[in-house]
């Protein structure tokens, strides 16, 4: 993959919180996931070569990239770069103290489906 399709690939799945499992599907149904990625015809890649490819970009280099977005999107006037706009859903769900009890089970129950295998 180029550098340019990785970065698209992760901005995609970045954008529609995918998992890399999701993202592989997506691109491999998706005429326009192909195209934004620049995908060519015929080239398909798996969510682990995907994984393998976006996480070489560094914390440094998305650093910069989002100093460049910012400055661009100052210069343009769609936003001035001073506040961080941060969304946080709330999911309600059962929640239980873990206990030692209940880590041995769940240590036991995964121990024996994975021998089922």
């Amino acid at each position: 993959m180029s550098s340019e399709m990785v970065f698209r690939a992760a901005i995609l799945k970045q954008q529609r919180q995918w998992t890399y499992k999701e993202l592989e599907f997506h691109l491999a149904d998706s005429q326009s996931g192909r195209a934004f990625v620049k995908l060519p015809f015929g080239i398909y890649y798996s969510d682990s070569a995907l994984q393998e490819n976006i996480k070489k970009i560094s914390f440094n280099t998305w650093e910069k990239i989002n100093i460049i977005l910012v400055k661009y999107a100052e210069k343009k006037g769609y936003e001035k770069g001073r506040t961080v706009r941060v969304d946080s859903t709330v999911v309600e769900t059962n929640i239980h103290r873990p206990t030692d009890s209940s880590l041995i089970y769940a240590t036991l129950a995964d121990e024996y489906l994975v021998s089922k295998v």
